[in-house]
């Protein structure tokens, strides 16, 4: 991911919404965006780096192409999966590693244990949703209360970042009691996966699947705050 912290997240967003408002402008309103935890990576195998992704079946949603190239270009051998697909494909061994919500997996940690043992500690992507009305929706509003009410969603916005990283934490926790493994990483380790998914390649993929406009405002963004 190209953000690893919450507050990454925060600079990501205010450096991006502005262009992706205007994207939109001719048909929604994105009044604001929530994060609500992280995605990370989940295994039968054990995901200290990068090189244990080559020859393992990855589930990728077939709408992220990027993402499956550059799994791709490692060796990793990439199958179509999503939400609803994941527990069937773990299930019947047709993959090996997916992406998924800690919250999601821990929903179903019963069904998911006999077949996930390992999550990584590198994450993957933040996890994240907005409010956003029609066009005509929110021009029905009337304007001497629109500011208040998007004081009001932002302040939710925080709240549920707060509330669902915190529940992610405990998730996490009570899976790890019950088997689940995700090893520290040393911090060549960490270096290698972050070269994998924010480096050169990636944000070259990142440009073409959000546009250069908005990716490179964000990897701006990002990386000024991380100086």
């Amino acid at each position: 991911s190209v953000v690893q912290t919450s507050e990454e997240f925060k600079v990501a967003m205010e450096a991006a919404l502005p262009l992706l408002r205007a994207r939109v402008a001719d048909r929604y309103d994105i009044i604001t965006v929530a994060q609500g935890g992280w995605l990370r990576l989940f295994s039968n195998r054990s995901l200290m780096e990068p090189e244990n992704l080559v020859s393992a079946r990855i589930g990728v949603s077939a709408k992220q192409e990027e993402l499956a190239s550059q799994l791709q270009s490692l060796g990793a051998r990439t199958v179509k999966s999503d939400a609803s697909s994941m527990l069937t494909h773990f299930s019947n061994g047709s993959i090996d590693i997916s992406y998924s919500s800690p919250l999601y997996v821990k929903l179903l940690w019963s069904q998911f244990r006999s077949s996930i043992s390992y999550m990584s500690s590198f994450r993957l992507s933040p996890f994240f949703g907005a409010l956003v009305f029609t066009k005509r929706a929110w021009a029905s509003v009337p304007a001497d209360i629109k500011p208040a009410l998007i004081a009001a969603a932002d302040k939710v916005a925080t709240e549920i970042a707060t509330q669902a990283i915190a529940l992610e934490e405990e998730a996490i926790a009570a899976m790890m009691k019950d088997g689940l493994k995700a090893p520290p990483l040393s911090a060549a380790q960490i270096s290698a996966w972050t070269e994998l998914f924010t480096g050169k390649s990636m944000r070259s993929l990142l440009s073409t699947w959000f546009s250069p406009d908005v990716s490179s405002k964000v990897f701006a963004a990002v990386d000024a705050k991380r100086r």
